[in-house]
Parts: C-alpha cells; sequence; structure tokens
C-alpha cells in the first residue's frame, strides 16, 4: 500500500484526510491511503518514518 499524508502541528484545521480519501474513492485507487501525521517536533520524524516500515 502507497502511503501519504501531512505532517504538523496542529493538524484539526485541515481537511487533506477528508479530500483524498475521497479522491482515492472517486477515481477508484485502492492501493492508497492518506493520514495526518500531528508532529508537535520535528525531531519526532524518524520515529514516524520507522513506525510505518513495520
Amino acid at each position: 500500500m502507497r502511503r501519504f499524508g501531512l505532517i504538523g502541528y496542529p493538524l484539526g484545521h485541515s481537511f487533506s484526510k477528508k479530500y483524498f480519501t475521497e479522491k482515492f474513492e472517486k477515481e477508484k485507487i485502492e492501493d492508497c491511503e492518506y493520514d495526518l501525521y500531528p508532529l508537535e517536533d520535528i525531531e519526532e520524524l524518524p520515529d514516524l518514518i520507522k513506525s510505518e516500515k513495520e
């Protein structure tokens, strides 16, 4: 599965998860997923990447 997403903080205002989820469904793209990744500190990024690979 291909994973896409938005990294940042805060993400409560973002409409991107809903937008891309609907876009993938509308276009019948079944091998993609979009998530929000609320990271307060860029130093958390390596842990996020590691957890996504597992």
